[in-house]
């Protein structure tokens, strides 16, 4: 049982930072006004789809190699 909520949460992680990444992503490829005027604004967002990214693959391969069953 313990296994089975650890990968429940672990598939939940992932989906989080794949919804952020995919967030990012979406604001980056249609900006608005406000941040093509704020060059600032886009290099964080930059930042975090990167980070957002990083942590989404680092999930993904961790559950991979655990092979975990349902």
């Amino acid at each position: 049982m313990a296994k089975q909520n650890q990968a429940y949460a672990s598939y939940v992680q992932m989906y989080a930072a794949a919804t952020n990444t995919m967030t990012h992503w979406r604001i980056l490829s249609e900006p608005p006004e406000i941040l093509r005027q704020n060059g600032s604004m886009t290099l964080i967002i930059k930042d975090k789809l990167k980070k957002y990214m990083g942590i989404w693959q680092y999930i993904l391969s961790d559950l991979q190699t655990e092979k975990i069953s349902w």
